[in-house]
């Protein structure tokens, strides 16, 4: 655990230039140090779910208007709804899923990896509607 957050500062730390982590980034990443993938990926999702859980206190706090509430719930269901993992699936798999989703798909490497986290989760474990 302890090497997981060291990876995740120095990754935050060396990303500085710019901003975040794109694909092309994490890619390299994926072939030298996937610990620090697992990171980033836990990482990316748990933020998700973090922004979810204030925003919506916030909502209530504030009265956010309904299109902007909706289009916040958008993103958030095709983060988290449409993932529907099977039981049993370890960290090491999230890793690869991701690693091969990037290599897969080099026209959406130049996005953010917290975008790409989750859609690479969607494309391999979509939930039935």
């Amino acid at each position: 655990m302890r090497a997981i957050l060291a990876a995740i500062i120095v990754l935050a730390a060396s990303s500085a230039e710019a901003g975040f982590n794109d694909g092309n980034r994490l890619l390299e990443l994926c072939k030298t140090n996937e610990p620090m993938v697992a990171g980033y990926i836990t990482g990316a999702l748990d933020r998700q779910l973090t922004d979810a859980q204030i925003s919506l206190k916030k909502r209530d706090a504030e009265h956010v208007s309904k299109e902007r509430w909706d289009a916040y719930q958008d993103n958030l269901d095709a983060t988290f709804t449409h993932i529907c993992s099977p039981e049993g699936v370890v960290m090491k798999q999230f890793v690869d899923v991701f690693c091969n989703y990037l290599q897969a798909h080099p026209e959406k490497r130049q996005m953010e990896g917290s975008v790409l986290v989750p859609e690479s989760m969607v494309a391999a474990w979509p939930c039935s509607e």
